[in-house]
């Protein structure tokens, strides 16, 4: 394998030590993932048969200037061995979300054309602002007209499943450590002048999933509760079948006065991580899918997780509902209270 790779490197001419040193972890990483070199290249060191330029590291020169993303004290893998060898982990609508093994690193890659790097910058500012467990983000990279990011992998099962496993005073302890966690991000007040939507400011995802990379906003530029209202107010109206006196119906629960927050924007069981290694003492191990998140009223909470509970989706979506509402006692609790949020989410 030495001289091998010796040979390799006395082919390289002008691309630098970087790469050479690329190429050698490449070698390595070919045997460890089950390459196996063809008799030509062992024997042919002038023109060595390299492996599917795949294995090769992500060249860090690739990476954008994300503030706040760790330097990893490994290597990254290619976008493209990520989509060839990674094991899929959800997604939609061309965006994927892969666990990936490489450089004796498990991490998770998300990408497609509908992921930016907003989703990153927002993840990060949960993470250094706040004590909610996020993964570290270690890079983001554009390929073409997709853009991949690069997460610490968290080892955790869905609140799902979780609930499955856990007795109802287990239960009850995440619930309790989520609410805590979502008080302390809507704690966080947005500066006057604000614009709803994104960090950035580039995207309303949390109304609009997965808008084209073209067309990033849903409408204006609006900067308070109040806009916000009236802007589905006159949506609203404009559907067949509608009234002043049912929209005034759901605009009780909209806060006009209230301020912007910060907000996750799609909170569902599949984003919530709990470990449940010890069943006595389980808790959140990290709050994932940060994209549609940034500053909003503080009822954008309430949609999507009132949309799948409404639709009969699972017990754990009922009581993360619950959560959401900041309501304690279960059977006080009706989620058809919060029927309002689905026909909002209709105007989305």
């Amino acid at each position: 394998m030495l001289a091998r790779t010796a040979a390799v490197l006395d082919t390289i001419d002008g691309f630098g030590i970087t790469l050479a040193r690329a190429v050698c972890r490449a070698l390595t990483l070919s045997l460890f993932f089950g390459f196996s070199p063809s008799p030509e290249s062992v024997t042919d060191a002038a023109e060595p048969e390299f492996p599917d330029l795949d294995w090769l590291p992500l060249d860090p020169d690739l990476l954008l200037p994300i503030v706040g993303a760790v330097e990893p004290d490994f290597l990254l893998p290619q976008p493209s061995f990520a989509r060839r060898t990674g094991a899929v982990l959800g997604g939609g609508a061309g965006d994927l979300v892969w666990k990936v093994v490489y450089d004796d690193t498990t991490l998770v890659v998300k990408g497609g054309p509908g992921i930016t790097k907003a989703e990153a910058e927002m993840t990060i500012f949960v993470r250094t602002r706040t004590s909610i467990p996020v993964p570290q983000v270690y890079g983001v990279v554009h390929e073409g007209d997709s853009t991949y990011i690069y997460f610490e992998f968290v080892a955790g099962v869905s609140l799902t499943l979780a609930v499955q496993r856990l007795s109802e005073p287990a239960v009850f302890s995440v619930y309790k450590q989520l609410r805590q966690m979502l008080d302390e991000l809507h704690a966080i007040v947005a500066p006057p002048g604000t614009v709803i939507g994104s960090l950035d400011g580039s995207n309303t995802f949390a109304f609009t999933i997965r808008q084209g990379n073209d067309s990033p906003r849903a409408f204006g530029d609006l900067t308070s509760s109040a806009t916000l209202a009236d802007y589905f107010k006159e949506t609203y109206l404009a559907l067949p079948d509608t009234t002043h006196e049912a929209w005034a119906a759901i605009e009780a629960h909209l806060g006009r006065s209230s301020p912007l927050v910060l907000v996750h924007g799609d909170l569902w069981p599949s984003n919530i991580l709990v470990s449940v290694d010890d069943l006595d003492n389980p808790f959140v191990a990290a709050i994932i899918d940060w994209e549609n998140g940034g500053f909003y009223s503080e009822w954008v909470e309430f949609p999507p997780v009132a949309r799948r509970s409404l639709g009969g989706r699972c017990d754990a979506t009922d009581r993360l509902l619950q959560v959401v509402a900041g309501k304690e006692n279960v059977e006080s609790f009706n989620k058809e209270d919060y029927r309002w949020a689905t026909d909002v989410y209709g105007e989305f």
